[in-house]
C-alpha cells in the first residue's frame, strides 16, 4: 500500500500530512493542503522511504563546483534542522553528486547556487525531491559558512557581477542549524533576551528571532510558523541535547514543540 503526502500547489508548498491510499486521513490532508493554497490547488506526492538530506551546491559551467550536504532533522514532514557533516559515505556522496549533476545538466542550468532536497533509499539510491536555483532557507548558508568556511552569499553577489567565484573549503567543523517554534499560541509580553539565551547555552553560536513584545506566535505546524533560527557548534555537544536545552531555556516565552529529551542514563 503506497503512502502519499498532500501539499499546497504553490512553489515551496510543504506537505501537511501523510496517509495510506485508502485511509480517511488522506482526505483530511487534502483538505488541509487546499486550505493553505492560495488557489485551492493541491499536489499529491508519493512518500519515498529513506533518510532525508539537503543542502546547497555551487554550479559552474553546468557542473557541480562545490557540494555541501546536510542531514535533515525531520519532525514528520517538517524540517526542524540541518546537521553537518551529513554522515554520508564517500560512495553515497559521489552517487548524490552524480544524480544532482545529471538533473542540472538536463535542466540547462549553467551557473549559480543550487538548493536541493533528496532522500537516500535503503538501497543507497538518491531520489531527488526538489531542486531550486537559489540558496536554501533555515540558515543552511550560515551553517555551511560556519562549518566549512565557504561564503555562499558572497558567491551569489560575485556571480551576479560576473566575477569569478572560488569556494575553497577551509575546514569541516561539526555544526547544526535549528528552526525555533512554539508548541502553542502565545502572546509575547516582553522581548526574548537573545544575549541572555546565547550566554546560557555554550554551543549556541547565533540566534535570530523574528518576533518582539506584543507579537502573537502561532503554534508550530511548518516553517511558516517559525519563530526564529539557531546555529550550534557540535564539536563537543550532541544535537538532541542542545536543541532540547534551547527549548527549555525559551519556555518562559515559547511552549516546547517536542517531548523532553531523556537523560543519557535512561537511554
Amino acid at each position: 500500500c503506497q503512502t502519499w503526502a498532500a501539499a499546497p500547489a504553490e512553489p515551496g508548498g510543504l506537505p501537511v500530512g501523510l496517509a495510506a491510499s485508502h485511509s480517511p486521513k488522506l482526505g483530511q490532508a487534502l483538505g488541509r493542503a487546499a486550505e493553505l493554497s492560495f488557489e485551492g490547488q493541491v499536489i499529491i506526492e508519493r512518500f519515498v522511504e529513506g533518510v532525508e538530506f539537503g543542502g546547497d551546491a555551487w554550479i559552474q559551467d553546468g557542473r557541480i563546483e562545490a557540494l555541501f550536504v546536510t542531514r535533515k532533522d525531520m519532525q514528520g514532514t517538517i524540517v526542524r534542522g540541518h546537521l553537518r557533516p551529513a554522515g554520508l559515505s564517500s560512495v553515497h556522496h559521489e552517487a548524490l553528486a552524480d544524480t544532482l549533476e545529471r538533473h542540472v545538466r538536463h535542466a540547462g542550468y549553467l551557473s549559480g547556487p543550487l538548493n536541493f532536497d533528496v532522500r537516500l533509499t535503503g538501497e543507497g539510491i538518491p531520489i531527488v525531491l526538489e531542486l531550486a536555483p537559489r540558496l536554501g532557507g533555515n540558515w543552511i548558508p550560515q551553517l555551511i559558512a560556519y562549518s566549512s568556511g565557504a561564503d555562499l552569499f558572497e558567491a551569489v553577489v560575485r556571480n551576479a557581477l560576473r566575477e569569478s567565484v572560488s569556494l575553497e573549503v577551509l575546514k569541516l567543523r561539526p555544526a547544526a542549524s535549528f528552526v525555533i517554534g512554539s508548541g502553542e499560541d502565545r502572546l509575547l509580553e516582553e522581548d526574548i533576551p537573545v544575549d541572555d539565551v546565547k550566554n546560557a547555552i555554550g554551543p549556541l553560536i547565533e540566534l535570530e528571532l523574528d518576533f518582539r513584545a506584543g507579537d502573537r506566535v502561532e503554534p508550530f505546524r511548518d516553517s511558516a510558523q517559525q519563530v526564529g533560527r539557531a546555529l550550534f557548534d557540535l564539536e563537543s555537544a550532541r544535537y538532541e541535547e542542545v536543541t532540547a536545552e534551547l527549548e527549555r531555556t525559551l519556555t518562559p516565552w515559547l511552549a516546547p514543540t517536542r517531548p523532553p529529551a531523556r537523560p543519557e542514563a535512561e537511554r
